[in-house]
């Protein structure tokens, strides 16, 4: 099956102005340590707070709305219709929250935080795929490197991640996706992986979601090649 990375437009023709949403309101303060910007691939819960979006002035409103507000980093941010078709959908690793988003005359519509918990490397064609370390500006590839399975790159990651604890943050090394295989027998529609170079956390759909969300006329969507 072939896969393609779904992200927000930055096409101004289309969304008016980017982002869409530079202001948001917090049921507390953004530094509160329930607050949602503080989840980095975990599952929220009861206790997390979730912000509303506000549409700047300039901005169109579309289904995928491009963001720059704290906690909506390595998100998605999508229309209630939108949300519906990717609930529906075969995915794993994906959690739905509700909110709103806040329009130019201070109405509110529903709108939905998709945010990824889960790192689907059980799908990952390992031997395919290609890593890099970088240089923690993610300027320079310093070295190619590989893995022949989920466990060896489990294991190098995590040390990777302790290493920049460890030893000087100057020198660390960046350990990334730099090109995504899948496996043939991969057979979800929508997910997550990181850490990916051109993105960090990436959202993945499978062509026949593609062509479903391209018939529903969507906006605000981009979709790219998997590895672009």
């Amino acid at each position: 099956m072939k896969y393609f990375r779904i992200t927000y437009s930055s096409d101004d023709n289309e969304i008016g102005f980017f982002p869409q949403v530079q202001a948001g309101t917090v049921p507390t303060t953004i530094d509160d340590f329930n607050f949602i910007g503080y989840l980095i691939f975990e599952e929220a819960n009861s206790k997390t707070l979730i912000p509303k979006g506000h549409l700047n002035i300039r901005a169109r409103k579309t289904d995928l709305i491009s963001t720059s507000f704290p906690g909506f980093s390595g998100k998605l941010f999508v229309s209630a219709e939108l949300n519906e078709i990717l609930t529906a959908t075969k995915s794993k690793g994906i959690q739905h929250l509700k909110t709103s988003l806040v329009l130019q005359d201070y109405s509110e519509e529903e709108y939905w935080i998709i945010n990824p918990y889960l790192n689907s490397l059980e799908f990952i064609d390992f031997p395919k795929s290609e890593f890099v370390l970088m240089d923690r500006m993610l300027i320079h590839v310093l070295k190619e490197v590989h893995f022949e399975n989920q466990e060896d790159f489990l294991e190098a990651y995590k040390q990777n991640r302790q290493d920049a604890i460890e030893k000087s943050y100057s020198d660390h090394k960046v350990l990334l996706f730099e090109k995504v295989a899948i496996k043939d027998d991969c057979n979800l529609d929508f997910f997550s992986l990181s850490p990916v170079r051109n993105s960090a956390i990436c959202f993945f759909v499978s062509e026949k979601l593609k062509t479903t969300l391209e018939k529903a006329r969507f906006t605000g969507i981009t979709f790219k090649e998997m590895n672009t």
